[in-house]
């Protein structure tokens, strides 16, 4: 039985126990009223221990499902308390999460240049590994961003796993034309991810992204070749013509902005 069901029907039965005690003394009354003689005394007695017997059934039920509903009760505190402690484990799971293991491979790939490494990278990436994914990014100088574009394109990786090829496209924009149109297809599909979105509008602006494959200060940090913001400005003007969205198109406006203080320092520098 439910716990609701069970409370309702111990109320039920708690007023259906009071009734019958008024009942019974109702026909007492009523029948030592009008009883009279020996017979009248019998009926009154045998009626008497019918409405005594129905009362001790129906006080029997009542402690029944008071019994019910008490064990009920404490099988719901039982079961939120294991809740509690479950969300509990979570969010010092979430707040605590794993050490990522830094496969020496493929930091020594990266700090080499080692394009023999891309396929087992590629492989690697394909799996929903975000450091295999990082090392084709560190390495898209080395095959013009092909094995990261690729991987992209496979369509099987894991919603964290798009979402950084997808941060590591636009940041890495200049080294394929093809993934223009793959960032500019993000945009202009109505259905595509909002977290997607705002990966390449992160991305467009961190050419410098960091890693977690960096372990020491001789490795080669990005970028490995020289942005172009005139590019990247006119790539996120022309993903703002396909939205419609105000948050979204209020999010690229301050990309462009940066980007073209970027643009200015990059002058500056030359």
């Amino acid at each position: 039985m439910k716990p609701a069901a069970a409370f309702a029907a111990g109320l039920w039965t708690g007023a259906a126990v009071i009734a019958a005690v008024g009942v019974f003394y109702l026909r007492v009354w009523e029948l030592g009223r009008t009883g009279t003689g020996p017979l009248g005394r019998e009926k009154l007695e045998t009626r008497i221990q019918l409405l005594q017997q129905e009362q001790t059934r129906a006080q029997a039920e009542e402690a029944r499902l008071k019994q019910t509903i008490a064990e009920l009760q404490t099988e719901l505190e039982t079961r939120a308390t294991i809740d509690a402690r479950r969300e509990m484990r979570l969010a010092r799971r979430e707040a605590n999460p794993p050490e990522v293991v830094i496969e020496l491979w493929m930091v020594n790939a990266v700090v080499k240049g080692d394009v023999q490494a891309l396929p087992r990278l590629e492989q690697a990436a394909v799996q929903g590994d975000l450091l295999a994914i990082d090392a084709l990014a560190l390495l898209a100088d080395r095959d013009n961003c092909d094995a990261l574009t690729r991987v992209w394109s496979a369509g099987i990786l894991t919603v964290a796993g798009r979402e950084r090829a997808t941060f590591l496209l636009a940041a890495t924009v200049e080294l394929n034309p093809r993934t223009e149109d793959l960032l500019q297809s993000i945009f202009a599909t109505p259905t595509a991810e909002g977290r997607l979105r705002e990966a390449a509008l992160a991305g467009i602006e961190t050419p410098d992204f960091a890693t977690k494959l960096r372990q020491t200060d001789d490795f080669p940090a990005p970028p490995h070749f020289r942005p172009d913001y005139g590019q990247r400005l006119w790539l996120v003007e022309s993903w703002r013509t396909v939205v419609a969205d105000p948050q979204l198109l209020a999010m690229i406006d301050r990309v462009h902005g940066r980007l073209a203080q970027h643009a200015v320092g990059a002058r500056r520098a030359e």
